[in-house]
């Protein structure tokens, strides 16, 4: 979460809209009075008063994204799934299909399953912001800031990509292409992000159909 240093507004950030990116932005940089929870990124509590901002994710993108951040937590696990170079998935292992059907049955960490609606059941949110549409969302949202001076770069926190990869260097704003295939090729997998995600393509104006 980012809250104002006098707490009249915040931007409430759950998992995989762009959390980490604007934590460690603002974390290093206090001059521009932005406060964060880094230690809490996802806490749903915003401050007495203030004003809520959301950012919000397509649920296509949001859920093979964190299907990747839990291949890269088998990764560190020890589990032996792909190639180390191309960092091409074997399809006989750990699919995407097996991740929406862990996260329909709720086996994982409510980091995975809970999505954006089930996130902020209990927020009153005055804005929304689209990570699509990030800076652009974030300036007209908080004009008070210094936009000429902030640059918030694209940090990708998938342990599957070390530190010095390509991918991890990638601008903010660029098209970032994972070595991963496209999962939602799979008609099926569309379908079980939308049986999954069903109140977030609703809530925040999402076309149900998937342009990969």
């Amino acid at each position: 979460m980012l809250i104002a240093s006098d707490e009249s507004w915040c931007v409430l950030t759950p998992p995989k809209t762009a959390s980490t990116a604007l934590s460690h932005y603002f974390s290093a940089h206090p001059e521009f009075g932005v406060k964060t929870t880094p230690k809490a990124m996802h806490t749903m509590e915003p401050p007495e008063g203030a004003k809520v901002l959301l950012i919000v994710r397509n649920p296509f993108t949001r859920a093979t994204s964190l299907w990747r951040h839990r291949l890269g937590e088998l990764q560190v696990e020890g589990e032996e799934w792909y190639h180390p170079e191309t960092l091409q998935v074997d399809p006989t292992k750990y699919t995407f299909l097996t991740f929406m059907d862990e996260v329909r049955e709720q086996e994982l960490d409510d980091f995975f399953w809970r999505t954006l609606t089930e996130w902020t059941r209990w927020v009153e949110v005055d804005q929304v912001l689209q990570f699509e549409n990030l800076h652009a969302d974030l300036q007209a949202a908080l004009p008070m800031l210094d936009w000429e001076k902030i640059s918030i770069p694209f940090r990708n926190r998938n342990p599957i990509l070390t530190e010095n990869h390509p991918l991890r260097q990638t601008n903010w704003g660029q098209q970032v292409k994972h070595f991963l295939p496209d999962p939602l090729k799979n008609p099926e997998a569309q379908r079980l992000v939308r049986v999954w995600a069903r109140e977030d393509f609703g809530n925040y104006d999402y076309p149900l159909e998937y342009h990969g």
